[in-house]
């Protein structure tokens, strides 16, 4: 089976946050203890919580808490602020194209940051706008909600139900990465032990872990996926599941320009062309038109771009 290159599917992704982390008190102004949160960001001094329990607290103690962009416009701050059950105090959120974060409640968020600025303060309107955010970061901003976003994309002319989707992702590291493992922790809730596989394991995200390559202080995403989930496969086995076509969607996933993790499956991704060959971009730092997109990943993966159905950028420009 081959794409027609002209039918790419090009579609936003965006960062998610396991719906283990939202929380359910002081959500009221009343029960609030500061108006704002006394972390800033890109002030060091003002990160004074050395575990995730008092980073939560302390969002879920304040009405509002500052978040702007980082190495691109999404970040991962933006949905802990929203699980503490905190508003993000939105520097510049205006700016953001439609197709980047293009779940994320710019709207909500938007009026959220005019009502902390009124005098005098509109309580009611706030108490509003913190239940809808609440409501809405259940429904469209969890791990899982990401994970069935995905899946509905990929659907067409696969007659099967979610859980019974065999997905592979084949990633370009198995270090953190907030765009790769909230995907993956999606998919890893959604569906069953034996039908979603990844080479280049997350081992990040599971209980207890011990990968060396974490570099934050292990919040939100990491460990948070149980141990009984935990099913690493050789690639070996991928490689043979690729050539009895096991998989009805392959995703490469990459922070970076092609490389030579992909070469291992090239050949057999040639041979055996899943239903869904699919390409998540989620560089820091980018902003991607699709017709970039398309120059961009047909240059990364050459022998693969006419098989390909399907690339997810996060920062979509368009």
């Amino acid at each position: 089976m081959e794409s027609l290159r002209s039918q790419i599917v090009i579609l936003p992704i965006q960062f998610a946050i396991p719906d283990s982390m939202i929380m359910d008190s002081n959500l009221s102004y009343a029960s609030k203890s500061r108006h704002m949160s006394c972390m800033v960001p890109g002030k060091l001094g003002t990160y004074v919580c050395p575990d995730e329990t008092s980073y939560y607290k302390q969002y879920n103690e304040s009405a509002f808490a500052i978040t702007k962009p980082k190495a691109g416009n999404d970040c991962l701050r933006h949905y802990e602020i929203l699980a503490a059950g905190s508003i993000p105090y939105f520097i510049d959120i205006e700016k953001i194209p439609e197709n980047t974060m293009h779940r994320f409640p710019k709207k909500l968020v938007l009026e959220a940051r005019a009502v902390a600025d009124e005098n005098p303060f509109n309580e009611l309107r706030y108490n509003e706008l913190l239940s809808e955010l609440r409501n809405y970061t259940k429904k469209h901003l969890t791990t899982k909600a990401l994970g069935e976003y995905f899946l509905s994309e990929t659907s067409k002319g696969i007659d099967v139900k979610f859980s019974n989707r065999k997905v592979l992702l084949i990633s370009s590291s198995n270090r953190l990465d907030y765009q790769r493992g909230s995907i993956s922790h999606g998919l890893f809730e959604i569906l069953p032990k034996d039908c979603f596989h990844v080479y280049n394991y997350p081992e990040w995200l599971f209980e207890d872990t011990t990968n060396p390559y974490l570099y934050t202080k292990r919040f939100s995403l990491t460990g948070k996926l149980p141990k009984t989930r935990h099913d690493p496969k050789t690639k070996e086995e991928i490689i043979d599941n690729l050539s009895r076509e096991e998989y009805d969607t392959v995703i490469i996933a990459t922070t970076a320009h092609y490389s030579g993790y992909i070469q291992d499956f090239d050949e057999v991704l040639r041979k055996h062309v899943p239903k869904n060959l699919v390409i998540i971009i989620g560089h820091d730092g980018y902003s991607y038109t699709k017709e970039y997109t398309k120059k961009f990943v047909k240059n990364s993966y050459p022998t693969l771009w006419k098989h390909i159905t399907h690339i997810f950028v996060r920062e979509l420009r368009d």
